[in-house]
């Protein structure tokens, strides 16, 4: 009889305390931006950025939604963050979800999966400011470089 093993590669996030949360400002100018931390367990993997997917959707009071994603900023994938620059005055409603990734190999067949582990809600107010728009350079065709 063969036997047929199957690899679970899990972060041990799944089984270690939660991910924790934290907004760094609940009223913010538009064409700034609202930052979101997330702080977790170090999973011990070789690849540990690649071990989490982070998610937000922030809803204005119009319902218009936008979802990003998060990045890692950790190298041990102990922190991540995620970032929203609101472009209009009003309160906007969030969601964060944090996700392990789980990978499982078959024979020859690798495929994957999320298991959420937090979520974090919550509400931004934006309020109009100085800034107007966000900042882009002006040009990139026309940039010099100053050689000694």
């Amino acid at each position: 009889m063969k036997r047929i093993v199957l690899l679970l590669l899990f972060p041990t996030l799944i089984f270690a305390q939660r991910p924790t949360f934290t907004l760094n400002h609940d009223q913010i100018e538009t064409y700034s931006y609202a930052e979101i931390t997330v702080h977790l367990p170090s999973s011990g993997s070789v690849k540990p950025c690649l071990d989490v997917r982070l998610t937000g959707t922030f809803t204005s009071q119009l319902n218009e939604s936008t979802t990003t994603e998060g990045f890692c900023d950790a190298p041990d994938g102990s922190i991540f963050r995620i970032r929203f620059m609101p472009t209009k005055p009003g309160t906007y409603r969030f969601t964060v979800k944090s996700y392990a990734i789980r990978r499982r190999q078959l024979k020859n067949v690798l495929t994957t999966g999320l298991a959420q582990t937090g979520s974090y809600t919550g509400t931004i107010m934006a309020t109009s400011g100085k800034r107007v728009q966000p900042v882009t350079p002006a040009s990139t065709t026309n940039a010099q470089a100053v050689l000694p």
